[in-house]
């Protein structure tokens, strides 16, 4: 369990805790809102009520939980549902992963719980976009599970109760919240005590205008009897937004047919189609100042589309290595077909990306992406040799990172620079910038399967290691602290022989040994090298404008 002391939380003797359950739900049994989905305990019908309702206001969901149950009543009907018909059903709710997800975690339900809901705390951690917060709500409401359910609201009660001098908004921050609430939670009505601190915080303790006057526990609130109300919770301001210019490019055929493209992306409108965009630094009012290829050689071109497709037959071959059944959030090529047929599929992309790298008739620009294609495959065999190994180094971590993402950046940049006429020094240059940038990429990314998000990153928390992966967070860790136990479990994973449960507790040992804050300065280490080449070669402003800001994106973003 957390030292809570440590963080400078001191929590009541239990008789302080029994007389603040006493009072917190007494005042939650006369002053609870009569909502349609706190009159079931089906926990299907709680899911559902929960993920609508992360961003969204109570009384727009209500209409849309009731249409959604009357078009999908059961879990296997969700699960069957066509995609089109599932987004008209959810649509105007917005952030439209939220039931993509849901349908894909509805499949899991069929496929690894025989159609039954899963009935533990560890079981609904593990279906795809449900995170501690719903797992702790299901579970708690459903099942009456003492699991606690910490959300934005509970975090800001929380905070005035005890003056938690901890940013809310600082995801590594969570564990204190969850740890107190693991504490505080009636055991025996463990679903109303949630409901109750998230009725309070939504209300009474409301971020604006609230009524701490009117808590029927301000006698406990540390910060309405020191006055200290306006001081808590602790959060951050948010970065201002970075607005961003799209023109939309309206292409129409001699048959009345206009090119439309669908968004791959992870952003708000993902799966949904539209015009070309691309992106401008300012709308102008001359159009004829747009031209997409005036500046692009037919061999940059070329060669961008052969990297690009022999990068996506990397994935589909990589997928069949790794057994993975989804890429990004969606299902694999092997996993809705089989394995013949994505070898074959990737062999025919591969295929057909070096006949696009033969149209720039360049030996340099064909013998970089045959190169890369090697160093690909020699990335994911020593991967698969790296697992039989018994030491746990960076040194490794570095060897596997270079030999794959890394390269791919590698080369892109370097092809980039042979394409447009670069001297020899200067595509060397190039080429060292891609390999930092490729680095910075899979580190931020690594990171991210150490922390649990709503939202859709692509991939579930602890993703990785479920993958027999050691990323660079947990092999500092491991080399940091010499704990013989967390190594036992790092080698259960390399073996492929380890639980969810297990995986939790490497996540938290990472975390608490100080894995994050190393990797993050490992990150700006290479973030450095690679700025470099731009202080040093790059001279087009406007090109340098644009590698700058995504050399600073990839090691700033969220997803």
């Amino acid at each position: 369990m957390l030292d809570l002391e440590k963080y400078g939380v001191t929590m009541w003797e239990e008789e302080k805790i029994l007389s603040f359950r006493q009072k917190l739900l007494a005042w939650y049994d006369e002053n609870k809102r009569d909502l349609p989905w706190r009159r079931s305990k089906n926990p299907y019908h709680i899911w559902v009520s929960e993920i609508m309702l992360q961003q969204t206001r109570v009384d727009t969901v209500i209409p849309y939980y009731e249409r959604f149950l009357e078009s999908f009543p059961t879990v296997e009907s969700l699960a069957n549902a066509p995609e089109e018909r599932l987004l008209k059903v959810w649509e105007g709710l917005g952030y439209y992963s939220r039931v993509r997800n849901m349908q894909a975690a509805a499949q899991q339900i069929m496929n690894e719980f025989n159609g039954e809901f899963p009935s533990t705390y560890e079981g609904i951690s593990s279906l795809k976009g449900i995170g501690p917060y719903t797992a702790g709500a299901i579970s708690s409401i459903a099942f009456n599970l003492p699991q606690p359910a910490v959300d934005g609201n509970v975090m800001r009660v929380l905070a005035r109760l005890f003056e938690v001098n901890h940013d809310i908004g600082n995801p590594s921050n969570r564990k204190i919240f969850q740890a107190m609430m693991e504490i505080l939670i009636d055991p025996n009505r463990p679903g109303d005590f949630n409901q109750a601190l998230m009725d309070l915080g939504s209300d009474i303790e409301a971020p604006v205008n609230p009524r701490p006057q009117d808590s029927p526990v301000k006698e406990f609130s540390a910060a309405y009897q020191h006055g200290t109300m306006d001081c808590y919770p602790i959060k951050a301001p948010k970065k201002k937004p970075i607005p961003i210019y799209l023109n939309a490019l309206v292409v129409e055929n001699d048959k009345g047919q206009f090119l439309l493209e669908k968004n791959e992306s992870e952003k708000l409108l993902a799966g949904f189609w539209h015009f070309p965009l691309i992106e401008v630094d300012e709308f102008s009012k001359n159009q004829e100042e747009l031209n997409l290829f005036n500046q692009v050689s037919e061999a940059t071109l070329h060669a961008a589309v052969g990297l690009e497709l022999l990068h996506t037959a990397s994935l589909v071959h990589d997928d069949v290595v790794d057994e993975s059944a989804e890429r990004r959030g969606q299902a694999s090529v092997n996993a809705d077909y089989d394995n013949k047929v994505a070898v074959l599929v990737g062999d025919y992309v591969l295929s057909t990306a070096l006949l696009y790298v033969s149209h720039t008739h360049s030996e340099a620009i064909v013998r970089r992406l045959a190169g890369l294609g090697q160093t690909l495959s020699d990335g994911e065999i020593l991967q698969l040799s790296n697992i039989q190994r018994k030491d746990i180094t960076e040194e490794a971590y570095y060897r596997i990172i270079e030999r794959k993402t890394a390269a791919l950046f590698e080369a892109c940049a370097a092809i980039g620079a042979v394409s447009a006429g670069a001297s020899e020094e200067e595509v060397d240059a190039a080429r060292c910038f891609g390999k930092n940038l490729g680095i910075v990429f899979q580190i931020r990314d690594d990171i991210f399967d150490y922390y649990d998000f709503e939202t859709n990153i692509g991939k579930p928390t602890g993703n990785d290691l479920a993958e027999g992966k050691l990323t660079l967070p947990v092999i500092y860790a491991l080399n940091s602290a010499k704990n013989d136990e967390m190594l036992a479990l790092a080698n259960k994973v390399k073996a492929h022989d380890v639980t969810r449960e297990e995986i939790g507790r490497l996540v938290a040992f990472a975390k608490e040994s100080g894995g994050i804050e190393y990797a993050e300065r490992r990150m700006w280490d290479f973030h450095a090298e690679a700025q470099t080449f731009l202080d040093r070669y790059v001279r087009d402003e406007s090109i340098r404008t644009s590698l700058q800001t995504y050399l600073d994106y990839v090691i700033k973003r969220e997803k």
